[in-house]
């Protein structure tokens, strides 16, 4: 069956008649009167039930989910304070929703029950070209590597988890998730879909290291105490001098997301990159992801034109990933920090991507406080077996690209 999908926008401030705005033209632009599934990004200012019910008046009972953002992506390019939906339509597309609450308090088990509810006792259900997890968490607070354990344990540590922490432009103060009819806080919120429809992943960062190799001396759950011995902030006084002195949890996130760490993981020749939320009294960084003690790091820097490269590298991996299905859809999530560093030339990264698509297949996505997906693009098997998929992973600085394709 062929995959449809339409995709818009709406700068409109009322909630209802933007999420009406962009539901509406997203229908038109997909050529059909009904849809399976609605994905939602929208600023922090739109977090309010009219929205929803905006979008409800066009699509009805139809799936839905999504979360505010630090500005979102269309094929017009970068925009904020503003809503945008995509509309994807698969006969037999099989769709299930899930949640869970309380991430800051218990991530792992938050993951879990969204996980849980999702797959909802359903056997057969396995991964494949044609099943995927989407999944949109808290953005603001909480350990997003063990909502990825928790999920993990549910529906396997291979099983494809794609997606992204919402944001709030950047202030990490709250974020909303949607699902369903639901605006939810301090939750993950996914969907499990399967059926006749096949998805491509690509990830990539661009960023390159300053520094010389450091070591993780003492760490614990998503904290790091020391680097080679000394407390974790001077990590970045070495490197940015006295202005590391003045970096605290008001402007932490949105200052070194510019610098983030690169953590190096075996058996991978890019590193992970992280940047750190919040810094506490001693000193120690915390981040939104595990850190293990003994890990080497570097502090990371990016250019332009490598963000722009990386995106088109993480959108030709999940192209290549669908093994010659047409595309038919894509979904774009990029760490906010990648437009600090772009700035006036943000529009440049969607560019690329779009150059890689081409100008007819719908473009959605948004800016991000952080992104899931497996560490590499999914890997065909020369004896034509079925797609193999590296474990899900929390990123930050990074761009992950979903391609959907006909299964």
């Amino acid at each position: 069956m062929a995959v449809s999908a339409g995709a818009s926008w709406s700068n409109l401030q009322d909630p209802f008649e933007a999420g009406q705005e962009a539901a509406t033209l997203a229908l038109h632009r997909m050529g059909e009167d009904s849809c399976n599934l609605a994905l939602v990004f929208t600023g922090p200012q739109f977090s309010s039930p009219e929205l929803l019910e905006g979008i409800r008046a066009v699509v009805g009972s139809t799936m839905l989910l999504g979360c505010t953002d630090a500005g979102n992506l269309s094929m017009d390019g970068p925009a904020h304070a503003s809503v945008a939906v995509m509309l994807i339509k698969c006969d037999g597309l099989e769709v299930r929703p899930g949640a869970g609450d309380k991430l800051a308090e218990n991530p792992e088990a938050a993951g879990a029950a969204m996980a849980r509810q999702a797959l909802d006792g359903r056997l057969g259900f396995g991964s494949g070209p044609g099943s995927l997890l989407l999944a949109f968490a808290e953005g603001a607070r909480g350990n997003l590597s063990a909502v990825l354990r928790g999920a993990q344990s549910v529906v396997g540590e291979n099983f494809p988890i794609v997606g992204g922490a919402a944001g709030d432009e950047g202030r990490f103060v709250e974020t909303t998730q949607y699902c369903l009819s639901y605006m939810l806080k301090d939750s993950v919120v996914g969907l499990l879909l399967g059926g006749p429809i096949r998805f491509g992943v690509g990830t990539r960062h661009g960023w390159g290291a300053i520094s010389r190799p450091r070591v993780v001396t003492k760490a614990k759950g998503d904290t790091i105490w020391e680097i080679d011995g000394k407390p974790a902030l001077g990590f970045y006084r070495d490197y940015l001098g006295d202005a590391a002195d003045e970096l605290d949890n008001s402007n932490l996130a949105r200052a070194t997301c510019v610098y983030p760490v690169g953590f190096a993981v075996e058996g991978e020749d890019e590193p992970l990159v992280r940047f750190p939320l919040r810094v506490t009294p001693e000193g120690h960084l915390v981040f939104g992801g595990d850190v293990e003690q003994g890990t080497e790091v570097r502090l990371m820097l990016g250019t332009k034109d490598s963000i722009v490269e990386s995106a088109r590298a993480a959108a030709q991996e999940a192209v290549n990933a669908l093994q010659g299905a047409p595309s038919r859809a894509a979904m774009v999530f990029s760490c906010f920090s990648r437009e600090k560093v772009l700035g006036r030339d943000a529009r440049r990264e969607m560019q690329a991507i779009r150059e890689v698509f081409g100008e007819n297949v719908p473009v959605i996505g948004y800016y991000s406080h952080g992104e899931l997906s497996p560490w590499r693009a999914s890997i065909q098997p020369s004896n034509g077996g079925a797609p193999q998929v590296a474990p899900s992973r929390y990123r930050t600085d990074s761009v992950v690209v979903l391609a959907v394709g006909d299964g």
